[in-house]
């Protein structure tokens, strides 16, 4: 069993939605999966498996406080038997400078 991610393999879905945020996958995991079930809460990683419009199941989770970090929760989750890890948001994107004239 992983550290950070108490779940064992198998029981996360092979495609996992990564939004930056915790409280995002809580609402991804309850607005749009059909039967969510929490796996995790462990250090405040929240994460979710559950189906999508009754197809293959997805999973949520929060990918964690930052690129080091996050490649943890990606190893983890690879430990898990997910095959696809997807970001979801806004990938820390933000607007440039205004442009001179």
């Amino acid at each position: 069993m992983p550290i950070h991610i108490r779940a064992e393999p198998g029981e996360y879905a092979d495609a996992c939605l990564l939004p930056g945020d915790p409280l995002r996958a809580k609402y991804i995991a309850e607005t749009y999966f059909d039967n969510p079930v929490e796996k995790n809460s462990e250090r405040g990683l929240l994460g979710y498996t559950g189906y999508l419009r009754g197809q293959a199941g997805l999973g949520a989770g929060q990918p964690a406080w930052g690129a080091r970090a996050a490649t943890i929760v990606f190893e983890e989750l690879i430990q898990l038997c997910v095959k696809k890890l997807l970001r979801v948001g806004t990938c820390g994107g933000a607007p440039g400078p205004p442009r001179a004239g």
